[in-house]
């Protein structure tokens, strides 16, 4: 999270694993059309779903396509994290 908001550009998509916004004071950056794939946990005892949520809507928008799921795991990551993965890059590979 934290290099796609310091460096713009710098990847062309991510998926992010319990992720939540790196600095409390985000910094201004555009994303348009960057993929983005947040997954989080629901019960996470080190990141709270509120800070994932924040980090989702900064991204969506600085004009980042996110997609975001909330497991029903804790912090660890899980099969189902596997599952949404490759999904999310075999859509990526797809002709649109």
């Amino acid at each position: 999270a934290a290099l796609l908001t310091l460096y713009p550009g710098l990847l062309m998509g991510a998926v992010l694993l319990r992720a939540m916004a790196p600095f409390r004071d985000m910094p201004s950056f555009t994303l348009p059309g960057t993929a983005v794939l947040l997954l989080s946990g629901a019960q996470d005892s080190m990141i709270p779903l509120a800070d994932a949520n924040r980090l989702a809507s900064t991204l969506t928008t600085a004009g980042a396509k996110v997609t975001q799921a909330t497991l029903p795991t804790g912090h660890g990551l899980v099969q189902t994290d596997l599952t949404h993965i490759v999904r999310f890059l075999t859509d990526l590979e797809q002709p649109t």
